[in-house]
């Protein structure tokens, strides 16, 4: 299967987090991407277990058996991935339903733009949640 946006998702013994943060992501109404799930060197096999659990073959559990760190961690999950666009998600962030279609929208109308952001959630527990919202295009565009 072809890919539009590949989400790479870097983890570290946040195994609750990170299931909140896959749940946002198959709430998608954008459906035309993967997710690699890169395991920073957990201390258990909960990372490998939650992605195995949700059984969406759009999800991938990547490690290297060592802690590569965010960047590392996120390049690697670039050398194993297959969409047209790359987003990075943090395992504590969760995206809105309309959050990836909007981003991809918004690539395929400004073509020459070297980065997209939008809208996430990020969270340290359920109770805990905190908006960084996007409020319009032109914000996108000034930066």
């Amino acid at each position: 299967m072809e890919f539009k946006i590949s989400v790479i998702i870097t983890t570290n013994n946040r195994n609750s987090l990170l299931k909140e943060t896959l749940t946002s992501l198959l709430a998608q109404s954008f459906q035309s991407w993967e997710a690699l799930i890169v395991d920073n060197n957990c201390s258990d096999n909960s990372a490998y277990t939650t992605v195995n659990n949700f059984k969406d073959e759009r999800l991938r559990y990547l490690t290297k058996g060592r802690n590569l760190g965010e960047c590392g961690g996120r390049n690697f999950g670039i050398l194993n991935s297959c969409g047209q666009y790359v987003c990075y998600l943090d395992d504590d962030d969760l995206l809105p339903e309309y959050s990836l279609s909007s981003r991809y929208e918004f690539a395929q109308r400004y073509l020459d733009s070297g980065m997209i952001y939008g809208e996430y959630k990020k969270f340290t527990t359920i109770d805990n949640i905190e908006l960084n919202p996007v409020n319009d295009e032109n914000e996108l565009l000034k930066k």
